[in-house]
C-alpha cells in the first residue's frame, strides 16, 4: 500500500531538531562564570564544562547549563529563583548528608517540569555530590559524573540497551575520553523510530479495538510502529502496545479519567503519553469520527491539531509551539 504522507521526509526533521553539545569551555571562560557566582565551580562540573560547555535540551527537555548561562542568562537566573523558593519552602527537602546547600550551583533544569532541578556544591576542590530535585522527590548522587552516568543509563534501560556499556573511570579518575563516551551515549540513547508496522499487526491492532485506526496514523505506523521518547518527552505508541501492552492500558486508564470518560466511551483512541511521573503529565489521543489529534493534560484540557501529521509537525518547531498547551 503506497503512503499518502511523506513520513521519512518529516521523521528526518524531527531527528534534525535534536540538538548537540556545545564546544568545549576556556579556562578563562570557566573563571570568569567562578566569579559571576562568588564560588570555585565543583571541579568535576568544571571537567566536563572543558569538554561539551553546556547542552540544550540534550534529551528533549532537559538543558545542562554551560559558562554562558552561570550566574548571567535570565534562563538560569529564573530556574535558580525556583530552587532557591523549593528550599524555602521545603527546607527538609534536601538530602542531611548535604549540609552546605546555600552553597549549590544550578547545573541542569527542565523545560517540562519546573522543579527538575539538579544543583551541585561550589567553591571546594573535591568533587561535590550532585542533589536532584523533581518536584517533591530529592536524591543525591556522589559527583557530578555519577549523576550524568545514572541518567544515560535510566534512558538506556528504557529503551533496552543498557547492557555491557561501563561508563566506570579509571585510577587516574575522569578524563576527556570518559566525558566524550558518555557523550556519545546521550547521544545513542535518543530512541530512534521503530521499523514499519505490516499490514497484519495494523488488523491485528483494529481487531483489538473492535473500531477502525484512524486513516492517517495507520499510514505513520506503516513507516514506524511507534517511537519511544521522540520528542524527549512523549512515547508514541505502536501496535506492539495499542490495545495490549500494560504500559498502554496503564496509561489508557489514567488519560480517561482526566478526560472525562472519553476514552472508555470510544471518542478518543490513546497513540501516547509522556514519560515519567505516573500519573503522567500528558497523553496524546485521536478522535474516532474526525482524526483530530489532542494533547490531553493533567487538568483534562484538550488542545487539538487538524489531525495526526499537524501535531506530529508542531513539534519540529519552536519551542513555543512545541510545549503549547502541555503543562
Amino acid at each position: 500500500m503506497s503512503s499518502i504522507t511523506d513520513w521519512a521526509s518529516l521523521i528526518d526533521r524531527l531527528l534534525a531538531t535534536r540538538t548537540q553539545p556545545n564546544p568545549g569551555a576556556s579556562t578563562d571562560d570557566i573563571e570568569s562564570a567562578a566569579a559571576r557566582l562568588g564560588k570555585k565551580l565543583d571541579p568535576m562540573y568544571a571537567s566536563f564544562l572543558r569538554v561539551a560547555d553546556g547542552w540544550d535540551r540534550f534529551d528533549g527537555s532537559q538543558t545542562i547549563y554551560g559558562t554562558k548561562d552561570l550566574a548571567h542568562s535570565a534562563r538560569w537566573l529564573t530556574k535558580r529563583r525556583h530552587l532557591d523558593e523549593f528550599l524555602d519552602y521545603n527546607p527538609e527537602g534536601l538530602p542531611e548528608a548535604y549540609p552546605h546547600w546555600d552553597s549549590l550551583v544550578l547545573v541542569m533544569s527542565d523545560w517540562v517540569l519546573p522543579l527538575r532541578l539538579a544543583a551541585a556544591s561550589g567553591g571546594s576542590d573535591d568533587p561535590a555530590p550532585v542533589v536532584d530535585f523533581d518536584g517533591a522527590e530529592v536524591w543525591m548522587s556522589s559527583d557530578f559524573h555519577t549523576w550524568l552516568t545514572e541518567v544515560v543509563s535510566s534512558w538506556l534501560e528504557h529503551i533496552g540497551q543498557g547492557a555491557g556499556i561501563d561508563f566506570g573511570i579509571g585510577t587516574t579518575g575522569v578524563q576527556r575520553a570518559d566525558w566524550e563516551k558518555l557523550l556519545s551515549a546521550i547521544d545513542s540513547a535518543r530512541p530512534k523510530p521503530n521499523p514499519p508496522a505490516s499490514d497484519s499487526e495494523i488488523d491485528s491492532t483494529q481487531e483489538r479495538l473492535d473500531n477502525p485506526l484512524d486513516p492517517m496514523f495507520a499510514d505513520f505506523l506503516r513507516t514506524a510502529d511507534g517511537w519511544d521518547r521522540f520528542d524527549g518527552s512523549i512515547d508514541l505508541y505502536g501496535t506492539q502496545d495499542i490495545a495490549v501492552s500494560e504500559r498502554w492500558h496503564t496509561r489508557n486508564i489514567e488519560a480517561d479519567q482526566v478526560a472525562g470518560g472519553s476514552l472508555s466511551r470510544g471518542e478518543l483512541l490513546l497513540i501516547g503519553a509522556m514519560v515519567g511521573a505516573t500519573p503522567a503529565m500528558g497523553y496524546v489521543a485521536i478522535e474516532a469520527v474526525s482524526g483530530r489529534t489532542a494533547f490531553i493534560n493533567q487538568r483534562g484540557d484538550l488542545n487539538y491539531h487538524a489531525n495526526f501529521r499537524e501535531w506530529l509537525e508542531a513539534t519540529a518547531v519552536d519551542e513555543e509551539t512545541k510545549w503549547k498547551g502541555r503543562i
